[in-house]
């Protein structure tokens, strides 16, 4: 039986998968992504590592650590919460002296930075829309 972080971590695919926004940078010229490349990795202390990768225009959302992400999260349970319920800024639990953040240089440009802290919205807003998902998150 899968635990309500991993059933989260469903939706959130889900979600990405359906960002008509998303979908339009990933098919755009400006995208330099690579095929298979880790897009965000975040390790939620003390729950497990999860990695959003990029594959055939697709994300795919999976548990486990990868050598270089674009973008690399470590957060504790409690702000990671926060910041998905909307009671934290992203931008300011991404600079919280609680979190380790790391960029995959020079990768991490402008379009696909942007693309990736794209991908951490969109884990606020699957909360924000969707009923049944900021559930989920209240019961970590």
């Amino acid at each position: 039986m899968m635990d309500t972080l991993g059933k989260f971590m469903q939706e959130w695919e889900k979600y990405l998968n359906q960002d008509v926004v998303l979908k339009r940078r990933n098919e755009h010229i400006q995208s330099s992504i690579e095929e298979g490349k880790a897009v965000v990795e975040i390790d939620i202390r003390g729950r497990g590592v999860f990695t959003i990768i990029l594959k055939e225009k697709r994300f795919y959302l999976r548990a486990g650590k990868v050598t270089q992400p674009l973008l690399s999260l470590s957060v504790p349970l409690s702000l990671f919460k926060e910041m998905l319920v909307g009671k934290e800024r992203i931008l300011y639990a991404l600079l919280d002296k609680e979190c380790a953040l790391s960029f995959d240089t020079p990768h991490f440009t402008h379009w696909n930075g942007t693309t990736a802290l794209a991908v951490i919205l969109a884990a606020q807003e699957v909360v924000k829309k969707v009923p049944k998902v900021k559930k989920m998150v209240e019961e970590l």
